[in-house]
């Protein structure tokens, strides 16, 4: 009777425990902060369900650990999933010393718990897990739009580089921790192994976005120092600046780079990012996005008037990454689809 009735769990865990191994490796191959941390993530999810399988294959340690000790020791990688998300939302901004502050309140309730059986280590340590999840909810819920905003500062596309599908991700996950919270109180092998198969869909959409996600770390940093150098510039460096942005849009068409980002502009100018993110806010009152993408609308519309060319190939040689990308900043700034443009000249 006991083996059939963990025969489901047994089949999930399993399933679960190759996808984590699988995973763990393909990150370390991937490298990168994030692929790093995703990667030992995966690991320790790994190792945490061929635990379960020892547990879980012997009836009699079954019914002792499952829902107390083992669920305990389960708590060890709530940290490391806050860890993705601040990588993924603040990249550069973990360090090792603050992930292992973080990982001692955790470490030291599953110690306490261990060594005494006191349940109110327990309940603690569930608490603790439920709390900072909900924390991290609501600070991504306002830290997203922030590092959206600032994306638009730096680069001229979004793709792949935003975090849109993060907020499903974010909003399951914590439905799916409020499944593992009710397990933990309650013995029961079906809830569990809705728990655990619930968490292999989230992490089989979230290694997908993770895994395409490419880094920003180096574009978001910031010199301080550097900034309050350009800021003393004079009137005359302004215009100059002013001019030789402009004829890299007009004369050199740079905008119809895809992966344009402000690194290239400095970098053509002859000064630093922070200075020509600034030109473009203040200066200029638009974002290095905004601008960008008015002088490829404006190259499409071109386009759409004097030529026959498919939609899709417009696109591209317009500048656009993806015809998605394409029609969502054509519609926001013409008011109208780029066939329902073309049609109204005719």
């Amino acid at each position: 009777m006991q083996t059939f009735e963990y025969s489901e769990l047994f089949f999930v865990s399993g399933m679960s425990t190759m996808f984590y191994g699988l995973m763990a490796v393909l990150f370390w191959i991937k490298g990168g902060r994030l692929g790093k941390l995703t990667s030992i993530l995966m690991a320790t999810l790994c190792l945490e369900y061929v635990k379960d399988f020892f547990i879980l294959r012997n009836p009699d340690t079954a019914v002792l650990y499952t829902n107390s000790i083992n669920a305990s020791i389960d708590t060890i990688v709530v940290p490391m999933y806050i860890f993705i998300l601040i990588e993924l939302i603040k990249p550069g901004r973990l360090t090792v010393k603050s992930m292992l502050i973080s990982e001692i309140p955790f470490a030291a309730l599953i110690s306490m718990y261990i060594a005494t059986r006191f349940d109110i280590f327990y309940n603690l340590l569930i608490i603790l897990s439920a709390v900072s999840g909900t924390f991290f909810l609501i600070w991504s819920a306002f830290t997203i739009p922030k590092y959206h905003k600032q994306l638009k500062e730096e680069f001229s596309y979004t793709e792949n580089i935003n975090l849109n599908w993060l907020r499903v991700i974010i909003y399951t996950f914590y439905c799916i921790l409020a499944l593992w919270t009710t397990s933990s109180f309650f013995e029961n092998p079906d809830f569990d192994a809705m728990y655990i198969s619930g968490s292999l869909v989230m992490w089989i959409v979230l290694d997908y976005f993770i895994y395409k996600h490419k880094s920003v770390l180096n574009e978001l940093n910031t010199d301080t120092h550097t900034v309050i150098q350009e800021q003393t510039l004079s009137a005359e460096k302004n215009s100059e600046l002013k001019d030789k942005i402009e004829n890299l849009f007009t004369k050199d068409k740079i905008f119809l780079n895809p992966q344009l980002k402000i690194t290239d502009i400095a970098d053509k100018v002859g000064t630093n990012r922070t200075y020509v993110s600034q030109f473009f806010n203040q200066q200029n009152s638009s974002t290095f996005f905004d601008y960008v993408n008015s002088y490829r609308i404006e190259y499409a519309c071109k386009l759409l008037s004097g030529t026959n060319e498919n939609i899709t190939v417009i696109s591209e040689k317009s500048g656009f990454s993806n015809i998605q990308s394409f029609y969502r900043v054509f519609s926001r700034i013409k008011g109208m689809t780029p066939a329902a443009y073309r049609n109204s000249l005719n």
